[in-house]
């Protein structure tokens, strides 16, 4: 009985989600396309063939997206994701709303850096809106800059 009461204590703490940061990593495969097609992306662990990065009530993601300047996804719906680690290239927001929670890693995590981080030369086109929701970050690295255009809003 010990025995089986030790093996579902540790199974709990293996399982619990303040113990094990459970989101999916997705990564752009390169190249310009849908942020919609599950062909452009690298998901691990594999989540199946019609999986592109959207939180649901099933799975997170943390998304990778530009490591090359002619990078270009285009959103094709209003979408969620956990984490946004931009480094290059362009997404186009068109006339969508990507809202990223940046959700804080927990300590010992592959990623050190913010939750949430803007690197290199990225760029944001589109009239649709970029969401950081209250508690989140987002960090501009190096000698980044903010522009804003004629139009905007800091809440």
């Amino acid at each position: 009985m010990a025995r089986l009461v030790c093996l579902f204590a540790t199974l709990v703490i293996l399982v619990s989600p303040t113990t094990i940061y459970a989101a999916r990593l997705a990564t752009w495969l390169g190249g310009t396309g849908l942020w919609s097609d599950p062909t452009k992306w690298d998901i691990i662990p594999p989540a199946g063939d019609d999986v592109f990065p959207s939180n649901n009530g099933e799975m997170e993601f943390d998304v990778v997206f530009g490591f090359d300047s002619g990078d270009r996804v285009t959103l094709t719906d209003d979408y969620e994701i956990n984490n946004l680690h931009f480094l290059d290239g362009t997404i186009n927001v068109a006339t969508h709303e990507l809202t990223i929670k940046s959700t804080p890693y927990p300590p010992g995590s592959i990623w050190e850096a913010d939750s949430t981080s803007f690197a290199a030369n990225p760029t944001m086109t589109g009239s649709g809106t970029i969401r950081i929701p209250q508690g989140g970050t987002l960090n501009i690295e190096g000698g980044g800059r903010l522009l804003l255009g004629q139009i905007y809003q800091i809440q």
